[in-house]
């Protein structure tokens, strides 16, 4: 389901960048994309976190207009024919053009296929962080600047243990899979037992590197 045309045309009044086409550099009409965010304001960011905001009857009052600076984003529709990276990409931009700063970012599952596309691309259970807002959300915060290390501080290991195994299994789900969109089945196809397997530590910080 989705939001009627009076609700529609209520948001676009507000704020017209809310909806917007995504159009591939070579392609034809059918090829076209549909992007729809709502910049939501403090109220929307209450609404959202209090368990009051529904994407199909938002607030026109919950919204920011053009010129004003969002505490928060809702992806209130996605229709992209094509590669999730080319949907990650438009949604990029249309941030770009409606925030100076990274923001809460809200979304919603509506299946298990898009649930699994939102975990590839970092979003995380709302209900975790505000217990009171709809379970069907998913929500993913701005990176955190990381602060130089240590130079000294760097080590090279070969896994030899089953906690070293589990952390190269830990990194190599949140980058590879999370991060580049590849399979379960991809990533780890039996030969992890097998294979020489390094890790990289920048004080506690862990990484991973796979030899032969």
């Amino acid at each position: 389901m989705i939001a009627s045309d009076e609700v529609i045309l209520s948001i676009l009044e507000k704020n017209p960048l809310a909806i917007r086409l995504s159009r591939p550099r070579k392609g034809t009409i059918d090829q076209y994309g549909l992007l729809a965010v709502l910049p939501l304001n403090a109220a929307g960011f209450d609404a959202v976190m209090g368990g009051q905001f529904s994407g199909l009857e938002p607030d026109p009052d919950w919204v920011c207009t053009p010129n004003e600076e969002p505490e928060a984003v809702y992806v209130w529709l996605v229709h992209m024919p094509g590669t999730f990276g080319r949907c990650l990409g438009a949604i990029g931009q249309a941030f770009d053009s409606i925030m100076t700063e990274p923001k809460p970012l809200f979304s919603k599952a509506t299946n298990r296929h898009s649930l699994r596309l939102h975990q590839q691309a970092g979003f995380m259970h709302a209900r975790s962080f505000f217990p009171r807002c709809r379970d069907d959300l998913q929500i993913i915060f701005p990176e955190q600047p990381i602060q130089a290390a240590d130079r000294n501080a760097i080590t090279v290991r070969i896994a030899r243990t089953v906690e070293d195994i589990f952390k190269v299994f830990s990194v190599r789900s949140a980058t590879y899979i999370a991060e580049q969109y590849c399979f379960y089945d991809e990533e780890f196809d039996g030969n992890d037992f097998c294979s020489t397997q390094f890790l990289g530590g920048v004080d506690k910080l862990v990484d991973v590197r796979l030899g032969g």
